[in-house]
């Protein structure tokens, strides 16, 4: 089950980012730019700890099927044991995870804006 809840996380952390742009492109009052880049920093702060969490939680339940420690393969105790700091790196900047995944889509859509500027260019010169 937590394997079910890390992918989960994993999922609504990539589908945050492209959300909050749609959002912004349909609203743009509604979603300024301050408020885009507040959310993009919780949802990335809560999801990527959230991912963390679940992710050593579904090593737990791999060591316990395999046995417990004395039964488990030595990688996935070393796996369990040695977090590599993502722990609090995750708790410390995960915040930033959001943040630097929203750049590409704010991208995207400054190229969707350029391409709906242009269109519209081009019909009032057409008129």
């Amino acid at each position: 089950m937590n394997q079910a809840y890390y992918t989960t996380c994993i999922a609504l952390f990539f589908a945050a980012a492209p959300l909050l742009i749609g959002v912004r492109l349909a609203k743009p009052k509604r979603m300024p730019w301050w408020l885009l880049s507040i959310l993009a920093a919780l949802l990335g702060w809560v999801f990527s700890n959230l991912a963390v969490f679940f992710y050593y939680e579904h090593l737990d339940d791999l060591l316990a099927q395999a046995g417990g420690i004395n039964g488990a393969a030595e990688e996935l105790i070393d796996e369990w044991q040695s977090d590599g700091a993502k722990r609090v790196f995750a708790l410390l900047f995960g915040w930033l995870y959001g943040l630097m995944y929203l750049v590409p889509w704010l991208f995207v859509y400054w190229i969707y804006r350029v391409v709906q500027r242009a269109a519209a260019y081009r019909r009032r010169s057409a008129a």
